[in-house]
């Protein structure tokens, strides 16, 4: 995936707007030259509202990459914390395809990190996503060094395809030990990093 350095992430923008206005500022970034687009399946609307822009011809289906994330609560009934059993993915994949209106879904990322889910029941499930092409890649979002070393340890392991990103927090504010030393390891292993609140 080519994709342009800065990312239009949308995990704030229905709690700052409305719909006609976000869809306006998605149109413009893509004038801009930014062709990344980042949302998720908790983040309210947003995933939808990106998912209208494309089918609605603001942003053309065949030139933009879209990630999404699945794995933490979309609604206030659900009362667990982190989720990313094979069940649920399964089932959040088929509504973020329908959401975006995308047959395959670019980038595909797992929100977070579940102890309760075995890493060969993870890794096994995104694989197999990528062989139905319902998703082109997977990544992995809020991943520790020692959860990253131990998944990528098993890909490689197992012969199964490793993610191809990590996208954790880093901003000026929030930057410890734990993060430098993700970043590291996903250099060292050829994952992509991407920021979130960088702000």
């Amino acid at each position: 995936l080519k994709v342009s350095p800065v990312c239009f992430g949308t995990w704030k923008i229905v709690a700052r707007t409305a719909r006609p206005p976000a869809v306006k500022a998605i149109e413009k970034a893509y004038r801009l030259g930014l062709n990344f687009f980042d949302t998720s399946d908790n983040s309210g609307e947003s995933e939808e509202w990106l998912g209208g822009a494309i089918r609605e011809g603001y942003l053309p289906r065949d030139k933009v990459i879209v990630a999404t994330k699945t794995g933490l609560p979309t609604t206030v009934s659900e009362k667990f914390g982190v989720d990313i059993s094979r069940k649920r993915i399964l089932k959040q994949v088929e509504k973020s395809r329908k959401v975006l209106g995308l047959d395959t879904i670019p980038l595909y990322q797992i929100h977070a990190h579940d102890p309760k889910t075995p890493v060969s029941e993870l890794v096994s499930t995104m694989n197999q996503l990528i062989d139905q092409k319902k998703i082109m890649h997977y990544g992995l979002s809020n991943y520790g060094p020692g959860e990253l070393e131990y998944l990528i340890e098993y890909c490689n392991d197992s012969g199964l395809r490793k993610p191809v990103s990590l996208q954790n927090a880093y901003n000026m504010a929030y930057f410890g030990s734990d993060s430098a030393e993700a970043m590291k390891l996903a250099k060292e292993e050829g994952l992509h990093f991407l920021a979130h609140s960088p702000l």
